[in-house]
């Protein structure tokens, strides 16, 4: 299952779940993520009112609640349907929190360095941006795994595929068209990393993709291809760059 925001009226985004009808409650949605059994979604907004909202949609119902109110982002929930973590800017650094799905109140599990993007593993770590470096921690946020990876740039993601392999982004100098990116800012792409290969590229040249995730056996992420803007998927081995559909920050 695919999720994304997509914006229909002007800024007016909100969440939606191929193949089911509605959306989100709120608007200026962002960075879904879905339970493993498809019954939760989680998303934040900013509703102009406030902090933002940490928001749990039941898909069941279309009903929702708010976990949390604060300057969030990035909410995920663990493969067991129980925990959900965030980031949440306190004490003037990024810290990696996490609150039970049916409420209560939030832990902080690592606040060693501003981290971004956590996304959980299958077997319940969590791989996240942590200052300059990737790592891998476990459910209480202790780091157990660093990787000898610059990281260039924030919001950065990495993952593990299927065979182990660490795949992430990182921004590099654009070689997009003029006309794609015309102040020539960075741009995000894909590579991976293995202990015996070190380093390499994997998204194609003239392209771009970021917050990235694993669906349907594919990466998928935010991307462009110089001509359209929107979500993409890349085989793991770096071909196949396909447009799938109009959307950002895709989650599944």
């Amino acid at each position: 299952m695919l999720i994304f925001p997509y914006a229909f009226v002007g800024s007016d985004t909100r969440v939606h779940v191929e193949g089911m009808s509605g959306a989100s409650q709120f608007k200026s949605a962002r960075e879904p993520d879905l339970s493993r059994d498809g019954r939760s979604l989680v998303y934040w907004a900013d509703d102009g009112n406030g902090p933002g909202r940490l928001q749990l949609r039941n898909l069941s119902t279309g009903t929702e609640r708010t976990l949390r109110r604060g300057n969030l982002r990035s909410p995920r929930i663990s493969p067991d349907g129980k925990t959900v973590c965030f980031t949440e800017f306190r004490d003037n650094v990024w810290t990696l929190c996490a609150v039970a799905i049916g409420g209560g109140p939030v832990r902080v599990l690592q606040k060693g360095g501003d981290v971004f993007m956590p996304v959980w593993q299958d077997e319940g770590s969590l791989y996240a941006q942590v200052g300059g470096k990737f790592v891998a921690m476990d459910f209480r946020g202790t780091i157990v795994r660093p990787y000898p990876i610059e990281v260039t740039g924030s919001d950065q993601t990495a993952i593990e595929g299927p065979d182990g392999t660490l795949y992430f982004t990182k921004d590099v100098p654009s070689d997009l068209p003029k006309a794609a990116n015309p102040q020539g800012f960075p741009i995000a792409a894909v590579f991976r990393y293995t202990p015996t290969e070190g380093v390499s590229r994997v998204s194609p040249p003239k392209t771009s993709m970021r917050a990235i995730r694993i669906w349907n056996g594919r990466l998928i992420g935010e991307g462009t291809d110089g001509k359209r803007d929107g979500i993409f998927s890349l085989a793991f081995d770096g071909t196949a760059f396909k447009f799938l559909r109009a959307g950002t920050e895709p989650g599944t």
